[in-house]
């Protein structure tokens, strides 16, 4: 059994689904970013909800969100229509934080957050 602890962006949107045993239950996928060999690469994991965290994360995770998930990983080979070898990481989850929405850009940079008005009121 592999456990992972991964930190990432939910890169597609939540999708409900219905098992054969007529149980509802959470697939995204989580894209995490990483450097290999001096190259930027993008980690690409399935992450499937059962239950009440379904529940929880079908109602509130949307699409660019942060996320936090730590869990079971499964590596599933298969292999392409092109004949080639494949595979794909499955994260069942133990836990699972929601850390919120990618920040809007800021077009001044940090500029926009710095108010040094009250700074002249100051004695030195």
């Amino acid at each position: 059994m592999h456990q992972l602890i991964l930190l990432g962006r939910i890169a597609t949107d939540v999708e409900v689904r219905t098992s054969k045993a007529g149980k509802p239950y959470t697939k995204l996928v989580v894209a995490s970013n990483y450097k290999h060999m001096g190259e930027d690469a993008t980690l690409w994991v399935n992450v499937m909800c059962f239950g009440k965290l379904s529940d929880y994360v079908s109602m509130n995770a949307r699409k660019g969100e942060q996320i936090y998930v730590d869990g079971t990983l499964t590596v599933d080979a298969y292999t392409s229509k092109d004949g080639e070898a494949r595979g794909s990481l499955t994260l069942f989850p133990d836990n699972l934080r929601l850390l919120g929405a990618k920040p809007a850009k800021q077009e001044q940079g940090l500029q926009s957050f710095v108010d040094n008005s009250d700074l002249e009121d100051l004695d030195f």
